[in-house]
């Protein structure tokens, strides 16, 4: 079941606990990140949303609405439309995630025609993640991250639809791109441009600790600095909030939101005083 605490979410499904924590930053004047944890249909989401204060926290919200509320309505009606098609190849999951964020992207473009309260064109990023059995079906548009520590180390698994992690891709240098007026520029958001959505699978060993964030919280840390708060013995509940409480004291330049979760047992260290 899930736990809602204003901010805060905790939920089980038995064999994976999650965390998910949100926070304005120290910069920003309001919120437009959103995210939710359902541990009744094993979904994970966060979206950061772009547009002005009150559009961008509108587009984020469209986004995990739209995204719980197909998945829900996929797996309980037999006679759900599937708009975006159903590919026999694929999962079940992978399609649930393609045709919610597809329908997400349709639903904040009919919100979005007209100007929004900066002039800019209401979007969101998205990550989103449902997981079952020992299987995890993802997809993200956009820059917010899915990451993965298994065996002591930190890796990447979604990619980022951005200019800066494509020039990096075509072989430019990551310490300049990361100083490049363009670096935050997205080649793809929902209510602005998806060509395509990607789904991927993994299946998880016991001890995975998975991690959904938007740039608010990688953009602040280091790649070490959120692997050492993910090694630590604390619970996900207490890791997400180290990692929100670290963002702001390295200035907390944009709103940070996380979703921690850990799959099975993990082995334990001894501690000196035990």
């Amino acid at each position: 079941m899930d736990t809602q605490h204003g901010d805060l979410a905790v939920a089980s499904d038995g064999m994976t606990i999650v965390a998910g924590r949100t926070d304005q930053g120290r910069v920003r004047t309001a919120n437009e990140d959103a995210f939710v944890t359902d541990a009744a249909l094993g979904l994970w989401v966060i979206a950061d949303g772009m547009g002005g204060h009150r559009d961008g926290a509108r587009a984020s919200a469209l986004a995990v609405d739209t995204i719980r509320e197909f998945v829900r309505a996929s797996r309980d009606d037999g006679e759900v439309t599937w708009p975006y098609g159903f590919e026999a190849a694929q999962a079940f999951e992978a399609n649930q995630l393609r045709n919610s964020i597809y329908l997400a992207h349709r639903n904040i473009q009919a919100e979005g025609h007209q100007a929004t309260d900066d002039g800019h064109q209401m979007g969101s990023t998205v990550v989103a993640a449902i997981l079952r059995d020992r299987q995890i079906t993802f997809a993200n548009v956009g820059d917010s991250r899915l990451y993965r520590v298994r065996g002591g180390q930190l890796e990447q698994l979604s990619i980022d639809h951005s200019w800066a992690a494509a020039a990096v891709r075509a072989g430019a240098d990551p310490a300049a791109i990361r100083q490049h007026p363009m670096r935050h520029m997205l080649t793809s958001a929902l209510g602005h441009e998806v060509a395509d959505v990607p789904v991927r699978q993994e299946t998880l060993v016991d001890g995975d600790t998975l991690l959904l964030c938007t740039d608010g919280l990688y953009g602040a840390l280091s790649e070490a600095a959120v692997l050492e708060v993910l090694l630590d013995e604390r619970d996900v509940d207490a890791q997400a909030e180290a990692l929100i409480t670290l963002a702001n004291a390295a200035g907390g330049p944009d709103n940070i939101t996380v979703v921690v979760g850990r799959h099975g047992e993990r082995p334990r260290k001894k501690r000196w005083w035990s």
